[in-house]
């Protein structure tokens, strides 16, 4: 699931120049820029909450796992991230006039923190702790081998839709700001929904009645 992201804005105001020389707002001599850093999130084992706790904290995040009559012994849950912060050029090209150009995106994405949670009642030593263990530490990995997968992809879209967006003419700083934004934005929300919609499939995948059923089979009295 992704956490409301939000955006960080740098303005650089230079100085006004003849308004009559800039009818509307010409191209900048060189491309924005754009950085993309990723964060594959530390795992942190919980195992402190017993099984109706367990299922408390499942039905909060309204993910299947296995059916009405499955109990949970175990639970990954984590949040993506997403942050933007744009660096905008406004130049003051008269009275109440500024040109906008974009000169700089960083995006940061990922997760900060992986939890891992595994019923109380399974000792750390036990063969129940180590197959519920086993079965989360796969979804650790579809978390983290998604975002790596998906990162050239997200870097690609950010540099693209930043090359398009040519510089606006606005009446102050922060509006010429928030129309350079809204575009990136709706960019990168695409892609989130995109990311998170191959999250569910991958976790659901492995997360189904024929697949608990053969993790159980290798330990006896759960």
């Amino acid at each position: 699931m992704v956490r409301a992201g939000y955006f960080i804005v740098a303005i650089v105001l230079a100085e006004p120049v003849d308004a009559a020389a800039r009818v509307s707002c010409p191209l900048p001599d060189t491309r924005a820029e754009t950085a993309l850093k990723i964060n594959l999130g530390r795992v942190k084992l919980v195992h402190r909450h017993k099984r109706k706790q367990l299922a408390l904290l499942q039905q909060k995040r309204k993910r299947f796992r296995g059916g009405s009559d499955w109990q949970p012994v175990g639970l990954t849950q984590t949040d993506l991230e997403f942050r933007m912060k744009i660096h905008v050029n406004a130049v003051s090209v008269g009275a109440k006039r500024y040109c906008g150009s974009l000169d700089r995106v960083e995006v940061f994405l990922g997760y900060k923190d992986m939890i891992v949670y595994i019923a109380q009642k399974y000792s750390p030593n036990s063969c129940h702790y180590q197959s519920i263990l086993k079965h989360e530490n796969l979804h650790v990995a579809i978390f983290r081998e998604t975002l790596e997968d998906f990162a050239p992809r997200v870097k690609n879209r950010l540099r693209q839709a930043a090359g398009r967006l040519t510089p606006v003419l606005a009446s102050t700083a922060r509006q010429a700001v928030n129309q350079l934004k809204a575009p990136m934005q709706r960019e990168m929300k695409a892609m989130l929904l995109e990311i998170n919609a191959t999250l569910d499939r991958a976790n659901a995948a492995i997360d189904t009645p024929e697949n608990y059923n053969r993790e159980q089979a290798n330990c006896k009295n759960w």
